[in-house]
């Protein structure tokens, strides 16, 4: 079982009667997680992920561009 789960089941063990929504309200504002290298690396994913749809929207919008001729292509006899 998760950290999270176990949690949110001792919060329902201390404050019987009350609601899924509300017990996980209160488990939410109590809840530490594990260590700062874990929530590092999440911030650090999320960021290449960010990078990368960024630039993969720019090569695409560049790619989707219509390039003029250049005028001595059309003056050119064949």
């Amino acid at each position: 079982m998760s950290n999270w789960l176990s949690h949110v089941k001792s919060t329902m063990k201390a404050n019987p009667g009350k609601a899924l929504k509300d017990v996980l309200k209160m488990a939410k504002s109590t809840y530490k997680k594990g260590t700062a290298a874990v929530s590092k690396a999440v911030k650090a994913s999320a960021k290449s992920a960010k990078k990368t749809t960024r630039s993969l929207r720019k090569t695409l919008r560049v790619g989707g561009k219509k390039h003029k001729k250049s005028k001595t292509m059309k003056h050119r006899k064949h």
